[in-house]
């Protein structure tokens, strides 16, 4: 499945979904159009099926930095140093918000989502990146041990659905 990104001045005008078309502002009756252009949005449609891949994603993320926090809080320099606790901080609450969105448990209905990339970029890739790593893991895990048929076969399809995903959302990204 290819992501859909989307960049328009008014998200919810972009209808094609590899459209880049830029949306004209509403303008009051009477008003006339401004130098000042409206500010780009990027925003992605992940899909329904990519959700628990992103969910565990990020929560992958969230240990990562909780250990990180940890490590941080048993520095001997901890206290010279808060700069090490705002940037762990920030990386923490920029996953929390991408975990809001795609909701917290796969008991949240799945449904397309609407990621605007501009905030959520760095976290979105690093999430499926991680979630990537472990499906590969559990694949080979799989293949040594000549597990399951039915289950290697899900696991490849798994890797290979979202390798192609984040290979395309990477393309994606880099015409930006």
């Amino acid at each position: 499945m290819a992501p859909r990104v989307q960049g328009s001045r008014h998200a919810d005008h972009a209808t094609n979904s590899y459209a880049r078309a830029a949306c004209l502002p509403d303008l009051s009756p009477g008003a006339s159009d401004t130098k000042e252009e409206p500010k780009m949005s990027n925003t992605l449609i992940l899909p329904a099926e990519m959700l628990d891949h992103l969910r565990s994603g990020l929560h992958i993320e969230l240990g990562d930095v909780a250990q990180d926090i940890s490590e941080a809080t048993d520095g001997r320099e901890r206290q010279a140093h808060p700069e090490w606790f705002t940037e762990l901080f920030d990386r923490f609450a920029a996953i929390r918000a991408l975990m809001e969105i795609a909701g917290w448990s796969t008991s949240d209905p799945d449904r397309d989502v609407e990621v605007d990339l501009d905030p959520h970029r760095d976290q979105l890739l690093a999430a499926l990146t991680s979630q990537l790593g472990v499906e590969q893991n559990i694949k080979q895990e799989l293949d040594r041990e000549h597990g399951d048929e039915t289950a290697r076969r899900e696991a490849a399809r798994c890797v290979l659905k979202l390798s192609q995903f984040l290979a395309g959302l990477k393309a994606e990204l880099a015409e930006d």
